[in-house]
């Protein structure tokens, strides 16, 4: 017997200001709604909550890296998925520990 299994797969990579850096499949967006926190919405919704993951991406404007950052996936839905940022080690700053603006790609699966 043969088993099909389909899946709907989103992805794509987003800025520290949450505009789109690649579109990747091109069916969703994305907002930056405060210091290192995002929504992702997803058009067409998906049929059941995906499974989401999210990785920093060291680049985007001058001065914002994401290599010593924390990207953490909250809230997964089948309309949308937060994402936040934390800066977890900032060679001294001030800001250590604290939401910190930063691109990160992503992958949603459901």
């Amino acid at each position: 017997m043969e088993v099909v299994v389909t899946m709907d797969i989103r992805y794509g990579a987003v800025k520290h200001d949450g505009a789109t850096m690649t579109a990747g499949s091109e069916n969703w967006s994305s907002t930056r709604t405060g210091p290192g926190w995002y929504r992702i919405s997803f058009n067409p919704q998906f049929e059941q909550t995906p499974v989401v993951v999210a990785a920093g991406n060291s680049g985007g404007a001058a001065g914002v890296h994401a290599d010593d950052n924390v990207v953490c996936v909250r809230n997964a839905s089948t309309a949308q998925v937060e994402i936040s940022t934390m800066d977890v080690a900032s060679r001294g700053q001030v800001d250590e520990g604290t939401y910190d603006n930063a691109s990160f790609s992503f992958i949603a699966i459901g």
